[in-house]
């Protein structure tokens, strides 16, 4: 992907185009505009779809055999959730770039927190987590000297929480077959 990306910025026109795909890679609020509400109405539908089924979640943290006689159709279950996690992502990143690293740290943060068994609980917190951090960083930003893309200082920070998390891991034993 990232050889396309070159490509389209290579054949891009450097006047008009190349700087709004600069800037949309580095992630930024500043383009959402209100025709964007019928896509944020679909996520805002696939969330509370996720809310309202969140319990198939819990199954499929269990082993395969117990999932089938739980009733529940694996295969169907983790596609749908496969399809409409991708759907979250997609639309969201359509509207506002590449702001990264929120995904991938403030699971794993709710889960350090609350514990592995309640996603119903932790679906929900890490919903919160990540919207108050997008907003926290995105006002930050806003009221610095210099306004960066909000995907700039996300990407940050999250480097820098992974890289934390990483180190916490191997000094606990759990990444000894890690070579730091």
């Amino acid at each position: 992907s990232s050889s396309i990306m070159s490509l389209l910025k290579f054949i891009a026109d450097p006047e008009g185009v190349l700087p709004s795909i600069t800037y949309w890679l580095m992630g930024s609020f500043s383009g959402a505009r209100i025709d964007h509400a019928p896509t944020l109405m679909v996520i805002g539908v696939i969330i509370i779809l996720f809310h309202r089924f969140r319990w198939h979640l819990d199954i499929l943290m269990l082993p395969s055999q117990l999932v089938v006689s739980s009733g529940l159709n694996e295969r169907v279950a983790i596609s749908t959730v496969v399809l409409g996690a991708t759907l979250i992502a997609a639309l969201s990143t359509s509207i506002v770039g590449v702001v990264s690293m929120v995904g991938l740290s403030t699971p794993h943060i709710v889960r350090a927190l609350k514990g592995t068994d309640q996603n119903n609980i932790i679906l929900t917190d890490t919903a919160l987590l990540g919207g108050f951090f997008v907003l926290l960083v995105d006002t930050l930003i806003r009221t610095a000297p210099l306004e960066l893309p909000v995907g700039v200082l996300t990407n940050l920070v999250g480097a820098i929480g992974f890289g934390c998390a990483l180190l916490s891991m191997y000094k606990k034993g759990r990444g000894k077959h890690a070579q730091l």
